[in-house]
């Protein structure tokens, strides 16, 4: 009896096998979750950068354009946005538009058609990127109804 009244008292020191392992799997666990929530964090933060980009570039071409205030002068290929590279925008963007990507890498691409007063911008990565409403990140301004033909 003084035996097991001994082992009874006697304060144990660290941890058993059995509970080290459960620490284990339940910090598994938690690091497995985290990693899981992470991955789709990074998409929506991707296609968050890409619409906030999209919606610069779209202001700065519809200053542009009112700054001109010569459709056809604004979108043409001698000084405005049909030349090649676009340079008219870097002042009006926080970073030259040449260095500008989407969320995955790609460059944006603006396409000015003086003739129909359209100005279409979209990124590299619309065939198989949609942003977070669904909608493809393609964004087209029509200037045909603000300056009519005279």
């Amino acid at each position: 009896m003084k035996k097991i009244r001994d082992f009874l008292n006697k304060k144990r020191k660290g941890m058993t096998l059995i509970e080290l392992m459960i620490v284990v799997v339940i910090i598994g666990i938690v690091f497995a979750y985290a990693f899981v929530n992470a991955g789709a964090n990074t998409e929506k933060a991707k296609q968050a950068r890409t619409t906030e980009d999209i919606a610069a570039i779209t202001s700065a071409v519809a200053m542009y354009v009112a700054e001109i205030g010569d459709v056809a002068k604004a979108l043409g290929t001698e000084e405005g946005l049909g030349k090649t590279p676009i340079t008219v925008l870097d002042k009006k963007l926080s970073k030259p538009l040449a260095s500008m990507t989407d969320g995955w890498g790609k460059a944006y691409t603006i396409t000015a058609n003086a003739t129909a007063k359209t100005v279409v911008i979209d990124c590299g990565s619309t065939a198989t990127k949609n942003d977070l409403d669904g909608n493809k990140f393609t964004r087209t301004l029509d200037f045909s109804l603000v300056y009519p033909n005279p």
